[in-house]
């Protein structure tokens, strides 16, 4: 009996590795017990097609209770659109239409049923997901906005833009509270989870402001001269002692001392973010994959193969249970851990 057994888990196997090779995904890599990751591989769950049929997805959240997903995309002398999604059923909630690429959506921390389109030339926009309106609109604006990020506990946002300047706002005013000014466009910004610092990324470069005193902390070359290609994405970890940077290869830095942790190999990406307990990242990229690494071994635990182009953006639920991949191909991708 105790062969027969073997031969139906061997087979049982086998059959998991099939399916899994069937939605383009990796063998699930035995790092994730070892490393007290989570004890499941991540599975495709929902295909999602976009409003605008020429368009790419550019913004993605899921809601603090994991049950809605909003979404952005951009396009050119098109209508754009900003859509609230049913997570489990793939259904659309509510959709707005717009004429300016939305480069980001950020649900209000302060109240769920509301959410901020932030517009790569129109002022950040709050919306009402119940009643479909337009529940207050932000100041002015620079144009052409790159990067944005918003504080953990909802009071702040922060935008860069190809000015070269960062601008921090009150969210209850919609109002800026000031102006720092960078060396290059910026094309990412992002809160440190206790809300005291901002990092910055740009061409080769990363910076750490502290916000009270405006000063720079820290500048990081996130890439040597013979690496190319600018820092897209910059994103702290959840204790804020880390920093991950996305641009030819994929790096994480010790945030007090600049230093280089990590290199992860082949990992170029255009996106990326920490798990919420902090022990993976996440990365998009141009490769049209999203991939789960190890934080503290630089393994490549999973790749998800899903995107027919390039991975914009990627969001993780609080519960790290989801992920979702906003595409070039017009699609976002829903991933739950089976």
């Amino acid at each position: 009996m105790g062969c027969i057994n073997d031969k139906a888990s061997n087979l049982e196997k086998e059959e998991t590795i099939q399916k899994d090779q069937q939605l383009n995904i990796l063998p699930y890599s035995e790092e994730f017990k070892e490393q007290n990751l989570p004890t499941r591989p991540f599975r495709l769950t929902q295909s999602l097609q976009g409003g605008g049929a020429l368009n790419e997805f550019r913004g993605v959240q899921f809601s603090p209770d994991g049950t809605k997903l909003i979404s952005g995309d951009a396009g050119i002398d098109v209508d754009v659109f900003a859509q609230v999604w049913d997570v489990s059923t793939g259904n659309v909630l509510q959709t707005f239409k717009f004429k300016s690429s939305i480069q980001e959506v950020r649900f209000n921390v302060k109240d769920s049923n509301n959410f901020f389109c932030v517009f790569m030339n129109n002022p950040i926009t709050e919306l009402n997901i119940s009643s479909g309106n337009v529940v207050r609109t932000f100041d002015k604006q620079p144009l052409q906005l790159y990067s944005f990020d918003m504080s953990l506990d909802g009071t702040k946002m922060v935008t860069g833009y190809e000015d070269n300047s960062i601008i921090l706002w009150d969210v209850a005013s919609g109002k800026q509270l000031k102006t720092l000014q960078d060396s290059g466009a910026v094309n990412s910004v992002c809160f440190s989870p206790d809300g005291t610092k901002i990092a910055s990324g740009l061409d080769n470069t990363v910076k750490i402001w502290d916000i009270a005193s405006s000063q720079i902390l820290t500048t990081i070359k996130a890439a040597n001269d013979n690496e190319f290609g600018n820092v897209n994405r910059v994103h702290f970890s959840p204790d804020g002692m880390k920093l991950a940077s996305a641009s030819s290869t994929v790096k994480i830095w010790d945030v007090s001392s600049g230093q280089m942790i990590k290199n992860l190999p082949d990992s170029e990406a255009f996106c990326v973010r920490f798990s919420p307990d902090g022990k993976y990242l996440i990365t998009g990229g141009y490769e049209k994959s999203v991939k789960v690494w190890n934080v503290s071994s630089g393994v490549l635990l999973q790749e998800l193969k899903e995107h027919y182009s390039g991975v914009n953006n990627v969001a993780i639920s609080r519960d790290g249970t989801k992920i979702a991949s906003a595409g070039n191909d017009e699609k976002i991708k829903i991933w739950e851990r089976s």
